[in-house]
């Protein structure tokens, strides 16, 4: 007698399989998400940088950025009167999951003077919640780059 079909350990095995394809997938994906988090943060604060020394030039005023070790936001400000800084708008969130590990500038803030040099200058680092974490630096001539 000749029975075609499939038995219950066929089908057990390949729901087992199934799962721990499933399980391995979504702990890649959450890596890979983790990532992504973190290289946009690094890139959003290189650019808010890069425009608050712009801005420092074109406005002729001193521009600072502060970073709260701990916080998952910073805050952008504009000089008012000789070393007086007034916030230009409400605090920038960082992405899901990343916060500021550390900032070595003066009172915490990367500061330009209105040449676009750097009037409060250091390494900025970033991390994620799962451990990983970037550089942004920024030298006494005003110039902003990343690194590992």
């Amino acid at each position: 007698m000749d029975q075609q079909g499939i038995t219950l350990v066929e089908i057990l095995t390949g729901l087992v399989i199934a799962a721990i394809l499933a399980t391995t997938a979504t702990h890649t994906t959450r890596d890979l998400l983790d990532g992504w988090q973190l290289s946009s943060a690094v890139r959003q604060v290189v650019l808010d940088l890069r425009q608050a020394r712009i801005r420092s030039i074109t406005q002729a005023r001193g521009q600072r950025l502060h970073f709260e070790p701990g916080a998952s936001s910073y805050q952008l400000s504009a000089e008012q009167s000789r070393g007086q800084y007034e916030p230009t708008g409400p605090s920038t969130g960082l992405p899901p999951g990343i916060s500021i590990a550390s900032c070595s500038g003066r009172g915490e803030n990367i500061a330009f003077r209105p040449r676009g040099n750097a009037a409060a200058f250091g390494t900025l680092t970033l991390q994620s919640t799962k451990g990983a974490a970037r550089r942004i630096i920024v030298d006494i001539a005003g110039r902003v780059r990343t690194a590992q």
